[in-house]
């Protein structure tokens, strides 16, 4: 046998003992779910124990596959996984607003009908590719909310892992690839969201970070369905359409990709569309999303928190243009340039994207500064000089989320979105100072 073959024999022996080990500390996790349940209040020990087992199982598994850490690293890894999935599991008690009266009513309602009349039916203010996950979960005979705060948890996993992804495709440190996977499980905006709250912002992110690892990879049609599906469950994933716009100048993303954006949809609907529904009724589910709150801001720092005594009817449309005309002039300011960019630059303007559109808009909540979490996350391991920026967002985050739930305000929105504010400026002015030096014959546009 020859040298090249032992060694190949030996790495695989050693990947072997690696998911060996990993199964067993993931069983060993799930006892422990057993032994702590009455203290953390858990109703379902067992079922929860082998399912966050399952979860740790899973979380290790992607470190080992990658096959860049070391055993050492794999180790520490694996002890910080153990305390932000049982992080997770003490939070799975928790009975938000938002599912006692909206989402556990929703499943209760499709478990009343067939499922004919189900997708028939307009229910809450969910775009139907989730209305199908709610009647799943309405046909299984367990608790409906650790049944979607488990699905969301799942979807932690995945965009851990497209965080790590898209950390690896431009940064090379080993510490920094494994650190992105384990802070961003470890964000605090991300545990809540999922095992408290029993929200599902992270299945939109998720699919939003396929879509931008795809656009930095040349995948264009990869990218266009990536950013469709994400669209289909969450309309938040417009944030980030100006970058996926300088994406397609800069040709990695192919105007002819843009045509599996309405095939995507539209392919989302035809459960729906086969039950009976109409193609109206469908398209209507996010133009009344939009007019649901009749409010410039709803608990999250824009812009408009330095308007608090504005009349929403006067402003409600006045702030969508202005918002619409800057991510305009973004993608136009940013075009000009496009020939002088490079992987580096379009994580940073992702980054923008995602938090300058919301800061914008009016109606917005504290969780759609979600996304820009993730970015700026995802933008620091690029930056390391910007670490203030994922600190800022994610502690303005949690601020948001605690009035949510306590109604006990920590700090006036409007200092936060000062704060914002100068993030933008600086993060614009940076972007600028870069691209002033080109001379007019090397602008594209």
């Amino acid at each position: 046998m020859s040298s090249a073959s032992v060694k190949l024999k030996k790495i695989s022996e050693n990947t072997l003992l690696l998911y060996i080990a990993a199964a067993v500390l993931s069983a060993g996790f799930g006892v422990f779910v057993i032994l702590t349940a009455e203290k953390v209040n858990v109703d379902y020990p067992v079922y929860t124990a082998v399912f966050f087992g399952g979860l740790y199982f899973i979380a290790q598994s992607i470190l080992i596959a990658q096959k860049r850490f070391d055993a050492i690293t794999l180790l520490a890894a694996s002890a910080c996984l153990a305390c932000v999935l049982f992080s997770r599991v003490s939070l799975l008690y928790f009975v938000s607003d938002d599912y006692e009266y909206f989402l556990k009513d929703w499943v209760r309602k499709l478990g009343e009908m067939s499922v004919k009349e189900a997708l028939c039916t307009p229910l809450g203010d969910y775009n139907m590719p989730y209305i199908y996950i709610l009647l799943i979960f309405s046909r299984i005979n367990m608790h409906s909310m650790l049944l979607i705060k488990s699905f969301s948890c799942v979807f932690d996993i995945v965009l851990a892992y497209f965080v790590m992804k898209l950390v690896m495709f431009g940064v090379k440190d080993r510490r920094l690839q494994v650190a992105s996977f384990i802070l961003t499980l470890a964000a605090p905006t991300v545990m809540i969201n999922s095992a408290q709250w029993s929200q599902c912002d992270a299945l939109y992110v998720s699919f939003c970070l396929m879509s931008m690892l795809s656009a930095l990879e040349g995948k264009g049609r990869k990218c266009a369905i990536c950013w469709t599906v994400a669209f289909c469950f969450k309309m938040q994933a417009v944030f980030i359409l100006p970058a996926l716009g300088i994406a397609l100048f800069m040709g990695k993303v192919k105007w002819k990709h843009l045509v599996w954006i309405p095939v995507v949809y539209i392919i989302s609907l035809i459960p729906a569309f086969l039950a009976g529904r109409s193609l109206v009724s469908c398209l209507e589910i996010y133009s009344h999303q939009t007019q649901e709150y009749a409010f410039l801001f709803h608990n999250a720092p824009t812009v408009w928190r330095f308007f608090e005594g504005a009349d929403f009817e006067s402003f409600s449309v006045v702030s969508v243009f202005t918002a619409g005309a800057a991510a305009i002039l973004f993608v136009y300011f940013c075009a000009t340039f496009v020939k002088k960019m490079d992987d580096n630059d379009l994580i940073k303007l992702f980054f923008l994207s995602s938090m300058l559109i919301p800061y914008l808009l009016p109606r917005m909540h504290e969780r759609y500064f979600y996304m820009a979490d993730i970015m700026a996350l995802i933008y620091f391991m690029y930056d390391r000089r910007k670490w203030y920026i994922p600190v800022c967002l994610i502690l303005s985050s949690v601020i948001g989320y605690m009035y949510y739930f306590t109604e006990i305000v920590i700090i006036d929105q409007k200092y936060i979105a000062l704060v914002f504010l100068a993030i933008l400026a600086a993060e614009t002015r940076e972007l600028f100072r870069k691209f002033r030096s080109i001379t007019p014959d090397e602008i594209s546009l």
